[in-house]
């Protein structure tokens, strides 16, 4: 009696010690260590052992008091095996003297149990299922009473209510950290606008939530219904998604970002969730992929993808609690993608709705500055051109404006706005940048009025484009029969592109557009970026369009306007010489008849003149009135003269000759005066100049009447006088430039006015006289004066008049 006391107050004992470990603070594992120990002692064993069943690995030690300590979470046994796994498998009590006999035993090497004979192995239950197991062991076989038995037993059963209760803290401890990551999640995510960094953050929040090895989102395409993977979280994500993931078709690849798969071809494993997907992943890999759609209002937005490699238990790769996890945070991140596509749709819709503003308020600006210039095509074309360079309108780096011909059968560079290089670039970025900045329109009128660099390589360059129109061979061709816009991306690989044009412009890529009024193209403008390197974008293009057709509309005006000018200058130009014609028809017939009248008496006077000179003697006082007699009614018959050959209609008399002998017959005949004023000549007669066919007494008196108003304007102080010829470009040119002072502005306005003279005894006839002779062999006559040095007439002579 006194033993069995013992033996029951033992037993109370182990259980006050128990239920008092029960109430302790420790975690679950130093609980279980403490109750081994416990144990041992109260029931005098060599070895105590606790192993608890795992979802997925079986039974596996927990605590140990007696085995190896290395053993502790390494040793793992599958139910059935072993005595401990029979224990489990049968659900009740083991009790053996010599367990390395009984049929049920397996050695585990690494414990150390074959030190041990007997074994007690009690099931832990739970609701009638058996969660582990607790052994004890001696070393020499003993035999355990039914007391110990019950009181093994009773303990089990307080270690069930431990386990469970740890457990359950252990799992509303997860849920609360789970709550907490979802909650962190939801408040992050709904806090984020934009696209790419939501559906960033809830990729990277889906995988820290479930522990997951990667994790992907994919966005539905409204378009096309394809999924296009727009992020993956997790080392090697890609990789995995690409070796896990079942994409049906060959052309499909889920290696990158970006890449598309059909609908039907990504699937949850849930059932239930909606759109219903039919699963083609392959039995292995099943389990450890799921997907839960992301919806807002029913509307499929797309997927939210995870995987992992190692199960959350033997039924499955994931729980219930992370499957409600996850369809929670797929619920919010559907409701949050949806709010940022809608953000993102309002602020694309914004911008566009700026853009179009700025473009149209730019389109209204240039299209009123270039209206105020309508009088001048120059100005005009600079304003064009300046409105697409200027930073505030579309802001290339150069542009170029060419115009087609009458005909239209050739492209012609009329003018080019931009930087000659890169130096010239900065500096006038760095100070537009410091300038106030007035509105456009008045910036562009007020740029307009200032003088042009004196020298621009990029406007000469701009200037020496010249291309037949052929659509088949030439890009500015192809703008003008196409009447639409090109954006030449690779101009060195582009058939259009001509090698010239690439040669000269240097650039990698350029645009054109058509300079549209109506339906009908005048010409093209080409834009590029060369020192900015900025890429000539879709929308660029089509505002360059829109500015196309508006500056079309103003250079035709402004060339309406320009020819209206120029016509109306040739309807006055014509109508003053109408009228001057009639004067001078007029004029010209009262002076021949009043020359003629003159000419008849003057005539004898002259002969009895200088018969009276030569009969009387050198030393005689009258000789030298005679000579005055003579050399006065000499001037008078070469004024005459004149007079009447102006006068009347002066029809040439071509015949083949060569200019040189007619000029060297001149000079023969003069050069006595020439000499007698003190006068250089210089002749730089070519010997490159043809014969050709002319008048040769009209074109010795244009000769002579150029030689003596040269003679004239030197008559005082002396001087030179240089008369030149060559050929150039199928014409004879004459070259008389002397060093006579020059003319006043007036009178070189006058000079070739018929009776205007500067001359004390002067008719005004000698240069209207070589005016008319030159253009009635239909050359041209310039002058250049070089007032207070000297005069240059320039007589341009076609080689051939017959």
């Amino acid at each position: 009696m006194e033993a069995l006391g013992q033996v029951l107050e033992d037993k109370l004992d182990l259980i006050r010690g128990v239920c008092k470990i029960a109430n302790s603070s420790p975690d679950l594992k130093q609980r279980l260590q403490m109750i081994v120990n416990l144990v041992s002692e109260k029931l005098q064993a060599d070895c105590c052992s606790v192993f608890l069943l795992d979802d997925f690995s079986g039974l596996v030690l927990k605590a140990s008091k007696g085995l190896h300590p290395d053993s502790v979470d390494q040793v793992k046994l599958k139910v059935g095996e072993g005595i401990t796994g029979t224990a489990v498998a049968e659900k009740k009590t083991i009790f053996t003297r010599n367990a390395p006999s009984h049929p049920k035993y397996v050695y585990l090497p690494i414990t150390g149990e074959e030190q041990f004979q007997s074994i007690i192995s009690t099931p832990i239950l739970s609701d009638g299922e058996c969660i582990g197991v607790i052994n004890v062991h001696t070393k020499d076989q003993r035999d355990f009473s039914p007391v110990e038995i019950q009181t093994l037993e009773t303990l089990a059963g307080q270690l069930s209510g431990i386990i469970k209760i740890s457990y359950l803290y252990e799992k509303n401890a997860g849920s609360l950290r789970e709550l907490s990551l979802i909650q962190e999640t939801g408040r992050k995510i709904s806090s984020i606008l934009t696209v790419p960094e939501l559906i960033n953050a809830i990729t990277q929040g889906c995988r820290e939530i479930i522990q997951a090895d990667c994790s992907a989102l994919w966005l539905r395409d409204e378009s096309s219904g394809e999924f296009i993977k727009k992020c993956s979280a997790g080392p090697d994500a890609d990789s995995q998604m690409k070796q896990h993931f079942d994409i049906c078709g060959p052309d499909h690849n889920v290696s990158g970002h970006g890449c598309r798969v059909d609908v039907s071809s990504i699937l949850p494993v849930i059932s239930g969730l909606k759109p219903k997907i039919t699963c083609s992943l392959d039995e292995e890999i099943r389990g450890k992929y799921c997907c839960f759609p992301l919806l807002s209002q029913s509307n499929l937005l797309g997927m939210l993808s995870v995987y992992r490699e190692k199960p959350h238990s033997r039924i499955s790769h994931y729980s219930e609690s992370e499957m409600r996890l996850l369809a929670l945070l797929a619920s919010q991140a559907g409701l949050a993608i949806d709010n940022a596509l809608t953000h993102d749709r309002l602020k694309n819709l914004n911008e566009k709705s700026l853009s179009h503003l700025r473009e149209l308020n730019i389109l209204y600006e240039a299209t009123q500055a270039m209206g105020t210039n309508m009088m001048n095509l120059d100005k005009c074309l600079r304003m064009a051109l300046n409105a697409v360079t200027v930073g505030d309108g579309l802001g290339f780096n150069r542009a170029i404006l060419l115009l087609l011909n009458d005909d239209g059968s050739m492209l012609q560079g009329m003018m080019g706005v931009g930087p000659d290089s890169a130096r010239e670039a900065g500096e006038i970025w760095e100070r537009v940048s410091r300038q106030k900045k007035p509105d456009l329109s008045e910036w562009l009128i007020q740029n307009a009025e200032e003088p042009l660099k004196k020298k621009s390589y990029f406007n000469d360059l701009a200037k020496s484009l010249r291309f037949p129109v052929n659509p088949a061979e030439c890009i500015l061709s192809r703008t003008i029969a196409e009447k639409k816009p090109f954006n030449v991306k690779n101009a060195a690989n582009d058939k259009y592109v001509k090698k010239d044009l690439l040669v000269k412009l240097g650039c990698r890529s350029f645009a054109t557009a058509p300079l549209m009024a109506g339906e009908k193209a005048l010409g093209v403008i080409l834009v590029d970026n060369l020192y900015s390197g900025a890429p000539i974008t879709d929308s660029d293009l089509q505002f360059l369009s829109h500015f196309g057709s508006q500056a079309g509309w103003a250079i035709q005006n402004s060339s309406i306007f320009t020819k209206l000018e120029e016509v109306n200058k040739d309807l006055f130009l014509t109508q003053k010489r109408l009228s001057d014609s009639e004067h001078f028809a007029v004029l010209g017939e009262l002076s021949a008849e009043i020359a003629h009248e003159i000419k008849n008496p003057l005539v004898p006077i002259g002969g009895f003149a200088r018969r009276l000179f030569h009969k009387l003697e050198k030393e005689s006082p009258s000789r030298k009135y005679a000579r005055i007699i003579v050399d006065e009614v000499a001037r008078l018959e070469l004024l005459l003269s004149n007079v009447l050959n102006y006068s009347k209609k002066i029809e040439p008399v071509f015949s083949p000759g060569n200019l040189n002998k007619a000029i060297e017959d001149i000079i023969h005949l003069m050069k006595e005066d020439i000499e007698e004023n003190n006068i250089r000549l210089i002749c730089n007669l070519g010997n490159d100049v043809p014969d050709t066919y002319f008048d040769p007494n009209q074109m010795k008196q244009v000769v002579s009447n150029l030689v003596s108003n040269a003679i004239e304007s030197m008559a005082e102080a002396g001087g030179e006088l240089k008369i030149s010829t060559f050929r150039d470009d199928g014409h004879v040119i004459l070259k008389f430039a002397d060093t006579g002072g020059g003319m006043s502005e007036d009178t070189a306005k006058n000079m070739f006015n018929p009776f205007f003279t500067t001359k004390k005894y002067g008719t005004g006839i000698g240069l209207p006289l070589v005016k008319k002779i030159v253009e009635n062999h239909k050359g041209k006559i310039g002058v250049e004066n070089l007032a207070g040095t000297g005069l240059i007439l320039t007589l341009i002579l076609p080689c051939e008049t017959k």
